[in-house]
């Protein structure tokens, strides 16, 4: 829940439509449990990161889960979940899409890197 609802806090606090105050207390409201302190610390750090840095914890999630249903199908009976996190851990910090690739061997979102319009043809050089 905090995740979903830390999404939008982080979008509403770097368009400045709320306070960090105000989505603390949006937060607390959204989130069943959460710590003040947890949740005041997160809107502080947001306001000193990037635009979309809480949105990169939800966008993460789903890669991670897809990556594990995935995998888990490939897999069947065979799949280990201690085994998944190993592998997945020993990549280090790459994009989860290259981790994918070569976990699964599943190469369509890698392609993606490749599939763009050059920078310079789109503002010229």
């Amino acid at each position: 829940m905090f995740r979903a609802a830390r999404t939008l806090g982080d979008v509403w606090l770097q368009l400045n439509q709320i306070s960090a105050e105000e989505a603390v207390a949006y937060w607390m409201a959204k989130t069943p449990y959460l710590d003040v302190d947890v949740a005041r610390v997160d809107a502080e750090i947001y306001l000193r990161r990037p635009p979309g840095y809480g949105l990169g914890y939800t966008i993460g999630s789903f890669q991670m889960y897809k990556l594990l249903g995935e995998r888990k199908r490939q897999l069947g009976e065979e799949f280990v979940l201690r085994d998944f996190h190993d592998q997945f851990m020993a990549a280090g910090g790459l994009p989860i899409a290259l981790i994918r690739y070569d976990m699964t061997g599943l190469d369509d979102e890698v392609r993606q890197f490749f599939d763009r319009t050059p920078l310079s043809a789109i503002i010229g050089d």
